[in-house]
């Protein structure tokens, strides 16, 4: 039986951790098997967070996404160690983490992936022109077919979306969100490159 969810095998860069590969001839998935019944939401979300905290990452800019909800939630507590600047729209909140990272912070922008669509133009005419490079964490609205219709394009299209703008990729995996952001910001290479980091299942 075909599974649309299978793509030929890419890198694993550690156990469980799902990443494209580095050519973009080939940028190419399996994607890792569901996971939330290992751990709830809550938690991983936790991790989450904290694996970009200790890593320097202190300010993070970004859309609410009901897939992020609980990322969200922790980055709106008062005694949250990092800081958060709520953002109108997706290519807006890729301008203020520009600025950031121009003045030598560390920033990390959060979308929908419906938001990545019209934030296009600000990452080819502006981040991968200027090598203002970003870590972007996209939620995977409509992977399955079972969304509202409207993310279903975005949804079946995301990760060649991706390869044809030779952004790398990682699914977090839920069991291993550690190692997951690890194996992301290899790919991010201390701003090299805009590196994505997809979240499939709801945090």
């Amino acid at each position: 039986m075909h599974d649309p969810h299978r793509r030929e095998q890419g890198r694993r860069s550690r156990p469980g951790v799902i990443t494209s590969a580095c050519s973009v001839k080939e940028r190419s998935c399996v994607l890792p098997e569901s996971s939330l019944a290992a751990g709830s939401r809550d938690k991983v979300a936790e991790a989450l967070l904290n694996a970009f905290a200790t890593r320097g990452y202190a300010h993070f800019t970004g859309v609410p996404c009901s897939l992020l909800k609980g990322f969200f939630r922790l980055l709106e507590e008062p005694d949250c160690p990092v800081t958060y600047i709520p953002a109108p729209r997706e290519d807006s909140a890729l301008g203020v983490a520009s600025g950031l990272a121009v003045a030598g912070a560390k920033p990390v922008v959060l979308m929908q992936n419906s938001g990545l669509g019209y934030s296009l133009n600000v990452l080819t005419s502006f981040n991968l022109i200027y090598d203002v490079h970003l870590p972007i964490v996209v939620s995977w609205r409509g992977h399955d077919g079972t969304d509202a219709v409207e993310h279903d394009v975005i949804g079946r299209e995301l990760t060649r979306l991706l390869d044809v703008f030779g952004l790398p990729w990682t699914v977090l995996d839920n069991e291993r969100p550690e190692d997951s952001v690890e194996a992301f910001l290899k790919q991010y290479d201390s701003g090299r490159s805009t590196a994505v980091l997809i979240v499939r299942e709801g945090i």
